[in-house]
Parts: C-alpha cells; sequence; structure tokens
C-alpha cells in the first residue's frame, strides 16, 4: 500500500506535472473513478447500483466543462504517467477499503505505516534521481504544513472513512476538488467563475448526489 498510495501515485503525479500543465493533470485525475470502480468489481464485489453507473459519465463531463478552455494533451508521457498514478492510487483505494472492511488494522497504524514506508521510497528515489537540494525557511513551513495537514491528518481521515464508504463513492466524492478549488479561487484569487465552469460544477455535483444514492433495499 505504501509503495502503490505514495511512492508511485504522488510520486508519479509529481513527475506529471513537470510535463503537463496542472488543469490537464487535474482533469486525467477524474478517470481514477472508472480505475477504483473496476477493480473494486473484480477484488472486493463491490458493485454500484444503476442510477450510480449514471454518475460518472458526469464526472468526465463536468471535468472537462469546467477545465475545456484551458486543456492541453502536448505531451504522451505525461499523459501515460497521469494515468499509470490513477491506477496505482485506485488500487492503493482498494486494498485500504479490504483491510478496512475485514478490521484487519486499524486506521492509525495503517496510516502510518504505509505513509512511512512510500516516504521512504520517494526519499530514496529522490535522492538517487535529483540529491538532496537547499531548502529556504519558507520552503520548510509549505512542507510542513503539507506534510502534517495535507498528508498525514488528510490520508488518516481519508483511511478511516474507508472502513465505512465503498471506495467507488469515495473515488466520486474525492471529485469535488474541482468545486472547492472553484469557490477557492473566487475568494482567495480573485477569479472569476465563468458560465462553462459554473456548469461544470453543476454536473459534477449532479453526479455525486448520484452516486451517493442507494436503492431503498439496500439502504
Amino acid at each position: 500500500m505504501g509503495f502503490l498510495g505514495y511512492t508511485v501515485a504522488q510520486g508519479f503525479q509529481f513527475v506529471c506535472l513537470s510535463l503537463l500543465p496542472a488543469v490537464t493533470v487535474t482533469f486525467l485525475l477524474n478517470f481514477n473513478a472508472f480505475s477504483v470502480l473496476t477493480l473494486g468489481l473484480i477484488f472486493l464485489k463491490e458493485k454500484p447500483s444503476k442510477i450510480q453507473y449514471i454518475g460518472f459519465p458526469l464526472a468526465l463531463l463536468g471535468a472537462y466543462t469546467y477545465f475545456q478552455e484551458s486543456l492541453a494533451f502536448t505531451n504522451p508521457l505525461g499523459i501515460l504517467i497521469v494515468l499509470l498514478s490513477g491506477v496505482a492510487w485506485a488500487s492503493y483505494m482498494v486494498l485500504v477499503r479490504y483491510l478496512r472492511r475485514m478490521k484487519k488494522v486499524n486506521s492509525m497504524d495503517l496510516t502510518t505505516i504505509s505513509m512511512g514506508l512510500g516516504a521512504l521510497g520517494l526519499l530514496i528515489l529522490s535522492f538517487f534521481l535529483e540529491g538532496f537540494q537547499p531548502i529556504s525557511s519558507e520552503g520548510w513551513l509549505i512542507i510542513i504544513w503539507l506534510s502534517t495537514i495535507n498528508t498525514a491528518f488528510a490520508f488518516y481521515i481519508w483511511n478511516h472513512i474507508l472502513k465505512y464508504i465503498p471506495a467507488f463513492r469515495l473515488s466520486i466524492l474525492q471529485n469535488t476538488m474541482l468545486v472547492q478549488i472553484g469557490l477557492l479561487s473566487v475568494f482567495f484569487l480573485g477569479e472569476v467563475i465563468t458560465v462553462n465552469m459554473a456548469l461544470g460544477i453543476l454536473l459534477v455535483l449532479s453526479r455525486v448526489i448520484l452516486v451517493q444514492m442507494k436503492t431503498k433495499s439496500k439502504q
């Protein structure tokens, strides 16, 4: 799990961000939901309802509508790497869901061990590929924030939630970041939400609601 979720998935995302615009990477990561769905069907036997299936195409349609003016598929290698990152992340989610569903390990141990080993793999790779680089005091503050709040705390919550929510449903909830980024950019960056962006947000929210719905018999 540490190798797939951190060394490969996160490491490949860093690499592809040097090859493709961040907007394009964010759009391509929406395909993760299909990888999670497929692996969940095979290994977890968790099958979405018919109405939940409708929500998956809305994921890509909403993301494409939101980002279409800024997408740039200019580097085939970058596209391949981000898709491989998505498969690794999907595998991580399915493994976590399996362990949490079977009550084989608690959230804290799972997060600490997998993140520690995965980070160690990234550290070793970065040393051989780039060596150690000097970091400014501002850089250290950013690293501390990202490592504690955006990574350790966030992944602990993520792993805990996978005990209660199927992996494919949580992968769709993950894509609400598109909505959050749009709203935060208005408040903190002074950006304006265009008509296409607003339509994309509505499509994403619609698909999230559909995927979270259950049939009465399964409730």
